[in-house]
């Protein structure tokens, strides 16, 4: 009974690794849609780990790599492997909830502040920021900045929101299967099959007979082989 329930664990982790790795694939598309945040965050503002673009490379790693390791621990069947899978998966959802309260509370206002004392510092950090947003110099950026960072915020929460849930269920899945008592599979002892042989054995060979031998000035000779 508890194999079959460790293998209908093993079957939903499988579909939650892999969900978890091609939740990956739109990332390319949505990262050149943020092309322009992205250059005003890492190149003008230098926000550097608390950017949007840092966030997301931080989820593909994580999504790949917890991914890979919940599949082959729980297909390993070995529960060291499965526990240190549970540490690193509760650690990394920490920091994604850590992530995911940060964008939604203050992401957009400490872009906004940064921006504000570039463009009063250096002028042409705000000629260079202004062209990125479509806008003069002499106008207000923030709302074009405000716009762009207002899409971009809500299609993070979305995809970091789908990727925690994803690891959620991966974790409360392997944390069920490391306190299942796994039954190890009986060994298939081999069909034999018996075989009558054809022809003569090696006994038979050795066994010795009489044959008659004609000679040439006839008469007969026995030979003993």
């Amino acid at each position: 009974m508890t194999t079959t329930i460790f293998r209908n664990i093993r079957a939903l982790i499988q579909l939650t690794s892999v969900l978890s790795i091609l939740i990956n694939i739109p990332l390319p598309v949505i990262l050149f849609f943020n092309y322009r945040l992205s250059k005003i965050e890492l190149e003008n503002l230098q926000m550097n780990f608390l950017s949007l673009s840092f966030c997301y490379k931080v989820i593909i790693i994580f999504n790949i790599t917890l991914g890979m390791f919940a599949s082959c621990g729980t297909n390993s069947k070995i529960k060291m492997y499965m526990r240190l899978y549970l540490f690193c998966a509760f650690m990394y959802m920490i920091v994604l909830i850590t992530y995911i309260l940060y964008v939604k509370n203050y992401y957009q206002d400490r872009l906004i502040t940064t921006f504000v004392e570039k463009s009063t510092v250096s002028l042409q950090q705000r000629v260079l920021m202004s062209n990125i947003l479509y806008c003069s110099p002499s106008e207000n950026c923030e709302e074009n900045l405000k716009r762009l960072c207002s899409k971009s915020v809500n299609v993070f929460l979305l995809f970091s929101g789908v990727s925690f849930v994803l690891h959620l269920i991966s974790f409360v899945l392997i944390k069920i299967a490391v306190n299942i008592k796994i039954e190890k599979e009986p060994v298939k002892l081999p069909n034999f099959v018996n075989v009558t042989k054809a022809g003569m054995d090696t006994q038979s060979l050795r066994s010795k007979r009489v044959m008659e031998i004609d000679s040439p000035v006839n008469y007969t000779q026995s030979l003993v082989l």
